[in-house]
Formats: C-alpha cells, structure tokens, sequence
C-alpha cells in the first residue's frame, strides 16, 4: 500500500479495509464482529466513519501516559 505510520494507523487502515469489505457482502454487525473479533460497536464505527475521520481521531489521542518517555 506504501503507507507509513505507526502500527496503531496501520491496523486502523486494515480494519477499515476489512469491515467494509464485509459490510459490502451484507454481513451483519454481529456477524462481522464475530469474525474479525471486534465488538458490534467498533465495526459500526468502522463502516460508519471514513478513514481520514478514524485516522485523525487516533492521532488526536496522542501516547497518553507515555508520551514522556518516549523519545
């Protein structure tokens, strides 16, 4: 895909990938879930929000706790 990042965007970009490839099928939320072992909520979330959303909203968060110490 040459996108780069941390691990967190990158596993955003596949789940992403992965759960409107399923909801184009016509899989359920449930069913969804089940099998990418997500909750319903999240894969909502996922076919809901476009990437950019989903990836500047993980960005937002920033390390947390651990911002100080890594540097």
């Amino acid at each position: 895909m040459g996108h780069t990042g941390t691990p967190l965007l990158d596993r955003i970009r596949q789940r992403h990938t992965e759960v409107n490839e399923l909801a184009a099928t016509g899989m359920s939320l449930a069913a969804t879930g089940r099998r990418l072992q997500l909750d319903r909520k999240t894969v909502r979330r996922y076919r809901d929000k476009d990437l950019a959303g989903l990836l500047a909203s993980a960005q937002d968060r920033g390390h947390g706790v651990l911002e100080p110490f890594m540097k």
